[in-house]
């Protein structure tokens, strides 16, 4: 067990100083406990509010997110795409 934490202590020692300021990165606490806090949700909290109710009427907002993804992922290939073969082109 002393050999983990001297290797985990060394992660932290040697990490990457550009993000030290970032929110969730000083300690694994804050996201062990968003991990243990949405799992409780999940499989206790959010059956137990649902129990007694009918389903959401999602299809349409889910449609929307869909056109929504689709949209959004063809502008990044094609943004991808022109940027790559403009790069080619420079370096002919």
């Amino acid at each position: 067990m002393i050999n983990f934490t001297q290797h985990y202590q060394d992660f932290l020692d040697n990490g990457d100083p550009r993000v030290a300021s970032w929110p969730m990165m000083d300690s694994p606490m804050k996201a062990i406990t968003l991990v243990v806090m949405y799992l409780g949700f999940v499989k206790v909290v959010g059956p137990a509010w649902m129990r007694d109710q009918k389903p959401y009427e999602l299809r349409i907002p889910m449609i929307v997110y869909n056109f929504l993804l689709v949209a959004i992922s063809t502008w990044i290939f094609f943004n991808v795409a022109y940027f790559d073969s403009k790069e080619k082109m420079n370096s002919i």
